[in-house]
C-alpha cells in the first residue's frame, strides 16, 4: 500500500482486505510518502484474474485493485462499493496474459499498471514483456449437442499441463453469450471437466453427478447448439473480445461461419476460415477430439459412444462408434449415383426434380430406372443430357401434368410431410438402390437396405419433416447420400 507524499499518516488498524471471496485484518502503519507490506496470502487470490480492496473500520473503500478481468464479470459488490467511493472507475482493470507467469507481480504506480518484477516495500518497475502472451493451458475435446430438444448437452475441457488450472474468469461462449466460471471451478492437472450448458446440477444424491466436483453446471445457459463455435476465451474485458491473444481453445462444427472463425486462424487454434468439424446429427452423439493429430475439422468425428471424463478414442480408424448423419462411413459408401433427386418439393402438385451426373458426350438412358415413395416403385423413360433437369409431377388424383414434365399418375404418388424416398436401377435383372432419402418420423422400410448399399449413413438418420409448400434442395457439389447433402 502506498499513500500520497502529503497525506496524513494512516492507521490500519481495524482495516480489511477483501476479495470477493473473503476478508482477512490487517494492521501497522502508511507513512506519507511510503509504503507498507501486507501479508495476504491467506485470502487466496487468484493469479490471472481477481480484485483486492481496502476498507477502513467503518468499511469505506480506502483502495481498490481489479487485475485480469473486469470485475464486472465476478458480480463483485466490492467492485460497486469501490466505484461510488471513486477509487476505481468503471471496466477499469490490469490486463494480463493466461495463465499468469510465476514469479510476476501485478502493480499500479500511478497511471501505468501491468506486470513487474516483484519488489515489496519499493517502486515497481512496469515490464510490458513480463505480461507476453502464454500458451493456453486448456483444450475442448468433446462436445455434445443438444439435437432431441430436451438434453441440454455438454462440453469436455482437458488440461494437458501438470499444474492445475483455476478458471476463475474464464469464459466459455457460444457468441453472441458466454457463460463464466467462478471461484474455485479449476481443472486438475492432467485432468478433464464437463460443463452443462442449460441444466441444473442433480439434487438427488444416488446421482453422481450431484457431488462431482469435475462436472459443472450453467443452468441459465444455452445449450449446445447442434451447429456453430465453440471458443474458450481468457479473462478480460466485460464484452468478449475479438483478439487472437484472448482465444484459449475453439472449435467450429457444421456449415455455419462464425464470428470467431478469423480470429482463431490468426491464433493458431484452427487452420482455415472455412475450415469445420463434422457436426453430429443424432441425439446422443458427441463430437469426439483426437489429440494426436493437428489441429482443426480433420482431428474431430462425430462418435456414438461419446467419453465423457475419460480419454477419447482415436477415431481417426474406422469403427462401428464413428460415424455420424453427415456423412456415410467412407469404407461402406458407394460410389455416387448417376441419376440423382436434386430436389423434392412438397407442393400443390408436388414435384421431384432428377440431374444427371455422368459421363458428358452421351445421355444416360432412363430404362431400368424407378422411383418408390413407399409404395410400388415407378419406372422412369427415355434419356437424360448431363447436367440437364428432369421433372416427374406426381398426379395422384388423373388430372393430368405439365407438358414438359414426366406425369406420375398414381394414387400412391404423394410426397407426405414424414416419409422416405428410394431411387432404384436395375442391373442384370437385379434393383440396386441407388439413392435414398428419409425425412420426418415415418417408419423407415428402405433404410437398412438403403445403409447396406451405402447411399445412406445410418438408419436413424433423416431430414426434418416436410410441410405444406416447402422443399428439400440438393447443395452444391454434393453427391445426395446424407441428410447433411440436402437443405
Amino acid at each position: 500500500l502506498a499513500l500520497d507524499a502529503g497525506a496524513t499518516a494512516v492507521e490500519l488498524d481495524g482495516y480489511t482486505a477483501c476479495w470477493v471471496a473473503g476478508c482477512i485484518t490487517i494492521a501497522g502503519q502508511v507513512a506519507p510518502g511510503a509504503r507498507a507490506v501486507i501479508e495476504i496470502g491467506s485470502l487466496g487470490l487468484p493469479a490471472s484474474a481477481g480484485e483486492l480492496a481496502v476498507l477502513d473500520a467503518d468499511r469505506v473503500t480506502r483502495a481498490y485493485l481489479a487485475w485480469g478481468a473486469d470485475p464486472v464479470l465476478f458480480r463483485s459488490p466490492l467492485a460497486t462499493a469501490a466505484l461510488l467511493a471513486g477509487v476505481t472507475a468503471a471496466g477499469d482493470f490490469v490486463p494480463l496474459p493466461f495463465p499468469m507467469p510465476s514469479g510476476v507481480a501485478v502493480a499500479s504506480e500511478g497511471a501505468q499498471r501491468g506486470c513487474a518484477v516483484p519488489s515489496p516495500g519499493d517502486v515497481a518497475l512496469l515490464n510490458p514483456a513480463l505480461c507476453a502472451a502464454q500458451p493456453s493451458p486448456l483444450e475442448i475435446t468433446e462436445l455434445l449437442p443438444a439435437l432431441d430438444g430436451g438434453a441440454s448437452g455438454w462440453v469436455e475441457l482437458f488440461n494437458p499441463t501438470s499444474v492445475a488450472v483455476r478458471l476463475f474468469g474464464v469464459r466459455l461462449c457460444q457468441l453472441p453469450g458466454c457463460v463464466t466460471f467462478g471461484i474455485g471451478q479449476k481443472v486438475g492437472a492432467l485432468s478433464r471437466v464437463l460443463v452443462h450448458l442449460g441444466r441444473e446440477r442433480p439434487t438427488d444424491p444416488t446421482d453422481p453427478a450431484s457431488t462431482d466436483a469435475a462436472q459443472l453446471f450453467f443452468s441459465a445457459a444455452e445449450p449446445v447448439r447442434p451447429a456453430g463455435e465453440l471458443a474458450l476465451l481468457a479473462p478480460g474485458p466485460a464484452a468478449p473480445v475479438d483478439e487472437p491473444a484472448a482465444l484459449l481453445a475453439f472449435v467450429r462444427y457444421g456449415g455455419t461461419l462464425g464470428q470467431l472463425s478469423p480470429t482463431a486462424v490468426v491464433a493458431g487454434l484452427w487452420p482455415e476460415v472455412f475450415d469445420a468439424a463434422l457436426a453430429p446429427r443424432i441425439a446422443g452423439e458427441s463430437l469426439s477430439r483426437d489429440l494426436s493429430g493437428a489441429l482443426g475439422g480433420v482431428t474431430w468425428n462425430p462418435t456414438r459412444a461419446p467419453t465423457p471424463l475419460l480419454a477419447n478414442e482415436d477415431l481417426g480408424q474406422a469403427s462401428d462408434t464413428w460415424g455420424s448423419c453427415s456423412f456415410p462411413r467412407p469404407w461402406r459408401r458407394a460410389a455416387p449415383s448417376q441419376l440423382v433427386v436434386v430436389r423434392l418439393e412438397r407442393t400443390a402438385p408436388a414435384v421431384l426434380q432428377l440431374a444427371y451426373r455422368g459421363a458428358p458426350e452421351s445421355p444416360l438412358p432412363l430404362a431400368g430406372w424407378s422411383l418408390d415413395l413407399g409404395g410400388a416403385p415407378w419406372p422412369l423413360g427415355g434419356e437424360l443430357a448431363r447436367d440437364a433437369a428432369l421433372f416427374v409431377e406426381l398426379d395422384p388424383e388423373g388430372d393430368g401434368c405439365a407438358a414438359d414434365r414426366l406425369c406420375w399418375q398414381d394414387a400412391a404418388a404423394v410426397v407426405p410431410e414424414h416419409g422416405e424416398l428410394a431411387l432404384w436401377q436395375e442391373v442384370g435383372g437385379v434393383d440396386e438402390l441407388r439413392q435414398y432419402l428419409a425425412w420426418g418420423t415415418a417408419a423407415r422400410l428402405r433404410a437398412d437396405a438403403a445403409v447396406d448399399a451405402g447411399v445412406w449413413p445410418l438408419t436413424d438418420c433423416a431430414l426434418p419433416s416436410l410441410d405444406d409448400g416447402r422443399f428439400f434442395i440438393l447443395g452444391a457439389g454434393e453427391v445426395g447420400d446424407s441428410p447433411a447433402d440436402y437443405q
